[in-house]
């Protein structure tokens, strides 16, 4: 049976539409066209998932990520249809990464992390399950518990080892090193980043991570050596800009502005802040821009303009603000899912209620004193 057209409509209307103008023309116009015919032409079957996929794939390379949502889903609608259980985990995958990562859902997105790590290991696909275990990584530090954050992505770089994976390791150790950086172990930060950076030298920079090559730039940074920080920055947007792929360019933008304002170049660490966060704007990057908004009012405040420093920072706090709100209406309680137990939350709660225990104890036996004196 082959696709009914009510089916191609919803896609060619979410094409036209859905996609501002600036997105829509960064997509390779030749392979979109060719993914919509193959639509058009296919049964309702695995390969229809896998270009319903292909086409989240592409729109959330460009940051649209509304339509590549409606991709997902149709992907695993189809997935859940014709029983095809690989394509339902990575559908489920792809829908939790976009709430978790765009829409800042974190109820939501570990909703579906949950789904994808039970297809996984109903599969047993090692990929899916470490793949899992890094997305409840992320959707705990978003919700800043650090502690359990960097236990599901230990778990997860103790997969990758065990596969040999050296590239998955680098990336995982690079989140790592941004994690500890985070929770202020400095020490901790740099002994990670290290090793992504040994990593990736081991294997001579082939197909490095996003995350590995920016983590190693921010580590040449720390450790003082600018001129390497800014080479690997200019070549990590070098690549960014030629894959379209705004959210990282973004990001790196705001990176290299710290060190050019490190350096004492502002000129350049004003250009390369003020174009991080128009795409962030641009595209509805929140967390790119807070990071950008940040490092503008540390720049002003180095040039001594004051009201552009204060607008900047008024600009990244109630960003924050919201950011937090939004975050914590969605931070899991420790029972809502087996799989986010841990035993680092269960000894919390163990040393809370003893210490409940205790100074109850203390009480009673305060007023039972009390009591014999008044009595005395």
């Amino acid at each position: 049976m082959r696709l009914k057209i009510r089916d191609i409509t919803l896609l060619l209307v979410c094409a036209l539409f859905w996609s501002p103008v600036s997105k829509a023309q960064t997509i390779d116009s030749t392979k979109l066209d060719s993914l919509i015919l193959i639509l058009t032409l296919q049964n309702k079957d695995a390969q229809t998932v896998d270009t319903y996929l292909a086409l989240a794939d592409e729109y959330l390379a460009v940051s649209d990520f509304p339509i590549s949502l409606t991709y997902a889903n149709l992907a695993r609608d189809l997935s859940k249809e014709i029983d095809y259980k690989v394509g339902e985990m990575d559908a489920a995958f792809s829908i939790a990464h976009i709430y978790v990562s765009y829409y800042l859902e974190f109820k939501k997105g570990i909703r579906y992390y949950d789904e994808a790590l039970r297809l996984a290991e109903e599969l047993n696909s090692q990929e899916g399950i470490i793949r899992a275990y890094r997305g409840y990584s992320f959707v705990y530090s978003s919700v800043h518990n650090y502690q359990l954050a960097i236990e599901w992505n230990n778990k997860a770089i103790d997969l990758a080892r065990k596969q040999n994976n050296d590239q998955l390791v680098s990336d995982l150790s690079a989140y790592s090193g941004s994690m500890y950086e985070d929770i202020g172990d400095t020490l901790k930060a740099l002994e990670m980043y290290q090793q992504v950076e040994e990593i990736e030298e081991e294997n001579n920079y082939m197909n490095t991570s996003n995350a590995a090559l920016t983590s190693i730039a921010h580590y040449n940074f720390l450790i003082g050596d600018i001129n390497k920080s800014l080479r690997l920055y200019r070549s990590a947007i070098t690549r960014f800009e030629r894959l379209n792929d705004f959210r990282w360019e973004s990001y790196a933008r705001a990176e290299i502005s710290r060190v050019y304002i490190a350096a004492g170049n502002l000129d350049l660490a004003e250009k390369h802040a003020q174009e991080g966060l128009r795409l962030a704007q641009e595209f509805n990057l929140k967390k790119e821009r807070k990071d950008n908004y940040y490092v503008l009012a540390l720049l002003y405040r180095t040039l001594g303009d004051e009201p552009s420093a204060r607008k900047y920072q008024e600009a990244y706090a109630n960003l924050q603000d919201s950011v937090l709100v939004n975050i914590e209406e969605r931070k899991l309680p420790g029972e809502q899912s087996e799989v986010t137990t841990s035993s680092s939350s269960t000894s919390y709660y163990i040393w809370r209620n003893l210490l409940i225990i205790v100074l109850l104890i203390a009480i009673i036996v305060f007023f039972s004193g009390f009591q014999l004196k008044r009595r005395e």
